[in-house]
């Protein structure tokens, strides 16, 4: 092994078996000693951006926080272009004086209406918040997509 080699395996750079140095993957931390040790250390947000379902924050405001890829492409949007939106803009049936964590808390589980890019209506069931204090300053929530179901079963205008 060279000298460059070396320096790239002191700083904790490794294969992905864990025998070879692997150039661009540091390794910053300790390999965990459990299986469960790789969750509790992976990033919440890395693991948000790489769900297949759809996720959104928002602010007790009404701004958008956080929105997944997979939120992003259920209403058309290019990535990251939802961030600092308000959430009136893809909300169809939020109330502009209420403030909109109190409103996505009081839909958990119900039907509700988002505005696609191309101007159509997509029906889904938003989640409880993941985040369960009353006194929180953002919701996240995730949504099932329910347009095409209603569609088939002439549910929708």
């Amino acid at each position: 092994m060279d000298e460059t080699n070396q320096e790239v395996l002191a700083l904790g750079t490794e294969a992905e078996n864990g025998d070879a140095p692997y150039p661009g993957r540091e390794r910053r931390r300790p390999r965990p000693e459990t299986p469960i040790g790789y969750i509790q250390g992976l990033p919440a947000k890395v693991v948000l951006d790489r769900l297949p379902v759809p996720v959104l924050v928002v602010h007790e405001d009404g701004t958008v926080v956080y929105a997944n890829l997979a939120f992003e492409e259920l209403l058309g949007y290019e990535r990251h272009d939802m961030t600092d939106r308000g959430a009136e803009v893809i909300f169809l049936d939020l109330d502009a004086g209420t403030s909109a964590t109190s409103q996505l808390r009081d839909k958990a589980g119900s039907v509700v209406e988002l505005a696609h890019t191309d101007g159509s209506a997509v029906r889904a069931v938003v989640s409880d918040s993941a985040l369960l204090r009353d006194d929180d300053p953002v919701v996240l929530v995730a949504f099932h997509d329910v347009t095409e179901q209603l569609w088939a079963h002439g549910r929708v205008e």
